[in-house]
């Protein structure tokens, strides 16, 4: 196990020092991720936020690379303000063997949440200049900006104060994916708690049910805590540790079930 996680690291590593390819770091066409799933195991689902940022291309080179699947909840300002956004943007959009890409807004508030949620037609306005921008126009799961809520089939999980957004956004089409469980942030934008301290909350809450669905699990994270080689190193850790695991499996939200 030593030798391969050496290797998948080193990968990693030097895949990290250039730039990130158009061509797939990893010939993968023939793995199937979302048939071939195990209804007795638990199923995890990595899903990234906020990018396209600095780190968004570690996250995808190493799910690449390790041969996890990943949903990455997609800014449209932060696509389509340089082109090495727009590069690793379109690079993981067109690998939809492994990578799926969802909606998170256009202007993720700006950070102003208090403002935007008080106005549902700006909300929603904002999330469709997202799909126009990014051309999401077959997908219509989005993550809401700083905040956990649910509205999709049948799980509803929700605060009554975001009532006419949640009403507003369902008129229109969109259907909200939270989360279960985050990888939360310190104060410099890094991986706050270490890999064992999240695998151990993975195991907790998926085996005691802490969950929106029985035996899944959303874990949240964001691209840009993976910026740097030792806190990209903690992502990979937290992946070894998860396949090691032989009652979990990795998949795409895609497949989260109804």
């Amino acid at each position: 196990m030593h030798i391969k996680f050496l290797h998948i690291f080193v990968i990693f590593f030097l895949a990290c020092k250039s730039e990130i390819k158009t061509k797939p770091l990893a010939n993968l066409q023939n793995v199937d991720f979302y048939t071939n799933l195990d209804t007795n195991k638990y199923t995890i689902y990595l899903t990234f936020d906020d990018g396209a940022l600095t780190g968004t291309s570690n996250c995808y080179t190493i799910c690449k690379n390790m041969e996890v699947p990943a949903s990455f909840f997609m800014i449209g300002w932060h696509v389509c303000r340089t082109k090495k956004a727009q590069k690793i943007f379109n690079t993981i959009k067109i690998d939809t063997n492994q990578f799926e890409v969802y909606n998170h807004s256009y202007t993720h508030a700006y950070g102003q949440y208090k403002s935007y949620y008080k106005n549902p037609h700006l909300v929603v306005q904002d999330f469709k200049r997202s799909v126009d921008s990014l051309n999401f126009t077959n997908n219509h799961w989005i993550r809401l900006p700083g905040i956990n809520i649910w509205n999709y089939k049948n799980i509803k999980y929700s605060l009554p104060s975001f009532k006419k957004i949640v009403d507003s956004l369902d008129k229109n089409g969109f259907k909200i994916v939270g989360w279960d469980i985050e990888w939360e942030e310190n104060k410099f934008g890094l991986c706050k708690q270490d890999p064992d301290f999240i695998y151990q909350r993975v195991n907790e809450c998926i085996q005691s049910k802490k969950v929106r669905k029985p035996k899944n699990l959303v874990l949240l994270m964001h691209d840009n805590m993976y910026r740097t080689t030792q806190d990209s190193l903690k992502l990979v850790q937290l992946i070894v540790k998860i396949k090691q695991n032989p009652k979990f499996q990795f998949a795409n939200l895609s497949n989260y079930p109804n």
